[in-house]
C-alpha cells in the first residue's frame, strides 16, 4: 500500500504493430506517440478496455481525436487486432 492510500493492483500495456520492414515507430515520449499516431495511415484498436481508453481518453488528452478517430477502426467480434493487421498486410501484398 502506498503512503497516499493507493495500492497498485495491476499494470496494463498497449501494443503497437507496423508492417514488416517498416521503420519502428517512435513512441518514446508523449509527443513522439502523438506524432506517430498523426502520421499513421490507419489505427486499429480492440473492443477491450485498452481500445476504449485509446478512443475515449488518450486521443482526447493528446489533442488529436479529431484527426485520429476518423482513420481508426474498432476490431470486434473476438478477433485480435494483430491477426487483423496481419491479414490486411497479406491482402495488400497479394493484390500488387
Amino acid at each position: 500500500m502506498l503512503a497516499e492510500g493507493w495500492a497498485v493492483v495491476a499494470r496494463s500495456s498497449i501494443a503497437m504493430a507496423v508492417r514488416k520492414g517498416a521503420p519502428r515507430p517512435d513512441i518514446s515520449s508523449l509527443e513522439a506517440l502523438k506524432n506517430t499516431l498523426l502520421r499513421a495511415k490507419s489505427v486499429g484498436y480492440s473492443a477491450s478496455e485498452s481500445g476504449k481508453y485509446l478512443t475515449t481518453e488518450l486521443f482526447q488528452r493528446l489533442g488529436i481525436a479529431d484527426q485520429v478517430l476518423p482513420k481508426s477502426r474498432l476490431i470486434g467480434g473476438g478477433e485480435r487486432v494483430g491477426a487483423v493487421i496481419a491479414r490486411e498486410i497479406w491482402r495488400s501484398a497479394s493484390s500488387r
